[in-house]
């Protein structure tokens, strides 16, 4: 996943047919939600990082329909008490369905808040500069571990559902904790490909929202 640009800082907005899709990354993870929309027309652009944070409080503030008007360098959002326009980011979103892994893979089946509060406990002995959980999965769950240049180290073993091949592979704890605290299922999946390829998160009850996140090397 090394795209590094411009759209970095901004979420992907693409309309073709009925579906809406929108997705952002930073070239370490990705997240896309995949949403049902009825209205003519496709369009695509990149809304800078405040514009959606501005557009999130605008929408928020009321129930109904929202109009949303993209141009070939503007997005226009309008309620029934506010409209927020906005410039879109020049450049060219680099092709995300390729990023997202796919085939055989094996699944981790996790309590999402257990597992938040796992990694948290282990991580505190994690190297400040590398922020790297090994996990070591088994038919019975997964052994995560932390170390530090100070030669402490923390593990700890969590039960839960696994299928398939055996792996020892690490993440950055970072980029998991807040992927973890975005999810308001009380489970979701971890999809490993291979010891040194991306891994997918997903929910058993929200099938429109996935996360992709880049494996790291301890050091």
């Amino acid at each position: 996943m090394c795209i590094r640009d411009s759209y970095l800082n901004g979420c992907y907005f693409e309309k073709e047919e009925n579906a809406l899709n929108m997705v952002a990354t930073d070239a370490h993870r990705l997240a896309i939600y995949k949403s049902s929309l009825e209205s003519s027309g496709d369009f695509s652009g990149i809304i800078p990082r405040k514009s959606i944070n501005e557009i999130a409080k605008l929408v928020g503030e009321v129930e109904g329909v929202v109009e949303i008007n993209l141009s070939n360098n503007s997005i226009k959002t309008s309620t029934p008490i506010a409209s927020f326009v906005s410039k879109l980011i020049e450049g060219k979103f680099p092709d995300y369905e390729q990023v997202i892994p796919s085939g055989d893979s094996s699944v981790l089946k996790v309590s999402t808040k257990q597992f938040s509060e796992t990694l948290s406990r282990v991580s505190v002995l994690s190297s400040d500069k590398y922020r790297g959980v090994r996990m070591v999965t088994s038919d019975k769950g997964v052994m995560i571990s932390a170390n530090n240049p100070d030669q402490e180290e923390g593990e700890e073993f969590f039960s839960a559902s696994y299928g398939g091949e055996n792996l020892d592979i690490a993440f950055n704890v970072n980029y998991f904790q807040e992927i973890l605290s975005t999810i308001d299922d009380d489970e979701c999946e971890i999809h490993f490909f291979g010891a040194d390829k991306s891994c997918l998160i997903t929910t058993p009850k929200n099938h429109q929202l996935k996360y992709v996140v880049m494996p790291c090397l301890l050091y």
